[in-house]
């Protein structure tokens, strides 16, 4: 989809661009930090996307308010180009941002399902055609984040857990004892000359000064030899023993370090597949849970709100009882589907058919005038509008439902509702649905 931005600005609705990209950057800029300003608190997006959509937003409005801010944040003198207020631009920085922000979590879900039903009710220029783009684009988002790809009704085939060749062991460094060294020190230790292995008589240069005839002198000058010549090598072999026990140790720590990092890699691997096959099956086994609930629901018409069938309170009573008592029954957001089962079961209603349309003021007086059959524990899932500004369907309902007194035609004249606007109840309904869904789950 096309940027919202460059498309309000070829419409011609963002005006004194003057095709300077200097002063586009800026705006965009401006949007992002908007933008983020979104991510850090979404409960915004459910006003903010109404703030947007609306040609006829007040320029106090809080989220054009948000815009103006990001804007001066990053364009000092933007007021200097503009004699009016450019509320069309921060129209279009505000759609930009939540475009943005859309594809997280169910952010699209949110604005598609608070905004949806209102963006008919407008009265749209240029920008039409564009935002009802917008709004298919949120529906398509809003839609598979309910509703489970279709390789999750299977399990996928994991590949075999694979630990990689580990190297052997170092190589054997031992040393061999030098013989012919050996031989001539003990027979240099045994007396004065010996005959060398070549047949030669003779000495290595520290001979025996005795002959073994000389008894006691001779078994000293043989033994301060002899012990030498056995220490330097029981000394040569403890040595090379422990650089090959070094070397050995060092490659046993060094296998056993990547024998434990290995290990640790394929079974956070096999933890994480684990997890990711049972949030899949859990997501089918959800899904499957909701559709069941729905129709047992529908089939059934009975409020647990009530602990009565919907037929023994009026229509109009019904038509917002439905709505709360089947957000009981799912986990929401849910998919479009079941917005559209509650309109059938509503359209079950003797005299509440899709034929048979209603003034919507004539609706809020119904309700205020019978609303003794609402329990207080509904009330639980409703809360007041912060401000009387772009009051919205439900918003209206609300109101005509928790204030003790009020002025129904001031509130939809000041709301985004037509003041003449009708609509069954099947479908009244199903409108109530959408936004409570966005309303709880902001």
């Amino acid at each position: 989809m096309k940027s919202i931005l460059d498309s309000f600005l070829s419409y011609g609705l963002i005006d004194n661009i003057d095709g300077s990209d200097e002063r586009y950057e800026k705006i965009e800029l401006a949007t992002k930090k908007l933008a983020e300003r979104f991510q850090e608190e979404p409960s915004i997006l459910v006003r903010a996307i109404i703030s947007g959509l609306n040609p006829s937003v007040a320029l106090s409005d809080e989220n054009i308010c948000k815009a103006k801010e990001c804007l001066q944040d990053e364009w000092k003198a933007y007021s200097t180009a503009y004699t009016d207020e450019p509320i069309n631009l921060f129209r279009g920085m505000i759609l930009e941002a939540c475009s943005m922000v859309a594809n997280e979590g169910y952010n699209a879900a949110i604005m598609w399902l608070v905004s949806s039903d209102v963006l008919p009710l407008l009265e749209l220029g240029k920008e039409g055609e564009l935002l009802r783009e917008f709004m298919t684009s949120l529906a398509y988002q809003a839609e598979s984040s309910c509703i489970p790809d279709d390789k999750i009704t299977k399990l996928q085939k994991e590949k075999v857990i694979k630990l990689d060749d580990i190297e052997g062991l170092p190589a054997d460094n031992s040393v061999k004892i030098n013989r012919d060294n050996l031989r001539d020190r003990i027979g240099d230790a045994a007396g004065n000359t010996h005959v060398d292995k070549d047949g030669v008589n003779t000495n290595k240069g520290n001979p025996n000064r005795h002959w073994p005839n000389s008894n006691a002198s001779w078994a000293g000058d043989f033994a301060e030899r002899m012990s030498e010549a056995i220490a330097d090598v029981c000394d040569e072999v403890s040595l090379n023993s422990a650089k090959n026990n070094k070397a050995l140790n060092e490659a046993i720590l060094q296998y056993a370090v990547e024998l434990k990092d290995k290990l640790e890699n394929s079974l956070n691997e096999q933890r994480l597949n684990t997890q990711r096959h049972l949030k899949e099956a859990l997501t089918v086994q959800t899904q499957e849970q909701t559709r069941l609930n729905v129709l047992w629901w529908s089939e059934a018409l009975y409020s647990k709100s009530l602990n009565s069938s919907y037929r023994y309170v009026s229509n109009e009573i019904a038509t917002i009882l439905m709505p709360f008592d089947l957000l009981d029954e799912v986990i929401a957001p849910v998919p479009s589907s079941v917005g559209y089962t509650l309109s059938e079961t509503v359209n079950k209603l003797e005299g509440a058919g899709f034929h048979k349309k209603i003034s919507f003021y004539e609706f809020l007086t119904a309700i205020r005038s019978d609303k003794d059959h609402i329990i207080p524990s509904m009330l639980d899932n409703l809360s007041m509008p912060a401000s009387e500004e772009q009051l919205n369907i439900l918003d209206l309902v609300t109101i005509a439902v928790m204030k003790d007194s009020c002025d129904l035609n001031s509130l939809i004249k000041n709301s985004l509702v037509p003041e003449n606007w009708e609509c069954n109840l099947p479908t009244l309904s199903r409108i109530i649905f959408k936004q409570a869904q966005a309303y709880e789950n902001h």
